[in-house]
């Protein structure tokens, strides 16, 4: 039974150390969770004060998974996997012809070395980012033409340790741009809140504690 066990755990390990995925220095983050676009909303919208993820715990306070959702205006939205095809101001424009909406875009990611984080930001419209509840950028005016790597936000993070970047997308009409680029290299990512996965490993682990009790 021990060495059923200990296999298992030696499995879990190099199953999560080959699930790693580098996201590349100084290169656009193309693969997101994303809710949206929201719309009914008129022109507030476009407004980068008004937080849609209230009733979910507030823009600060979120800590997404994909498959999560919430209802808003009667209408049930889905935190869903998007990927960016190009970089060049209409990374939303799949999605569809919607003026005077917001989508939200969220990955978890993780960085090898502790220091600075900077993220370069690219809209047409209005945006803003936070990296773990903390607002790093923002620009709540809309603008004419999507410009590349027009705003910057950074923050300290910590080897080793998960972080949430949340960014809001405003539209107010025509393209829908929005592009983000690391700066640093990420040493991995995911889509699955890290403190939902610590939940299940303790779930894990205590169900194998009664296994090898009883056995």
């Amino acid at each position: 039974m021990k060495n059923s066990i200990m296999i298992l755990l030696i499995l879990v390990f190099f199953s999560a150390a080959a699930s790693a995925e580098v996201i590349k220095a100084n290169s656009y983050i193309m693969e997101w969770m994303l809710l949206g676009p929201i719309t009914d909303t008129g022109p507030a919208a476009i407004s980068t004060n008004v937080d849609w993820l209230i009733d979910s715990g507030g823009e600060t306070e979120i800590r997404p998974s994909e498959g999560d959702g919430l209802e808003l205006f009667g209408r049930r939205y889905t935190w869903r996997r998007y990927q960016i095809l190009e970089i060049g101001g209409n990374e939303l424009e799949p999605l569809g012809d919607f003026d005077y909406s917001t989508a939200y875009l969220a990955i978890y990611i993780k960085f090898a070395q502790s220091g600075r984080a900077e993220f370069l930001f690219g809209s047409d419209s209005g945006f803003a980012a936070w990296v773990n509840g903390i607002e790093i950028a923002q620009r709540a005016k809309n603008k004419m033409n999507w410009t590349q790597d027009a705003d910057s936000g950074q923050i300290h993070v910590k080897a080793g340790r998960w972080n949430l970047l949340l960014v809001k997308a405003t539209e107010n009409q025509h393209e829908w741009g929005i592009s983000v680029k690391t700066v640093q290299e990420v040493s991995d990512f995911t889509f699955i809140s890290p403190w939902s996965k610590i939940r299940q490993r303790a779930m894990m682990t205590t169900k194998w504690a009664s296994i090898k009790k009883d056995g």
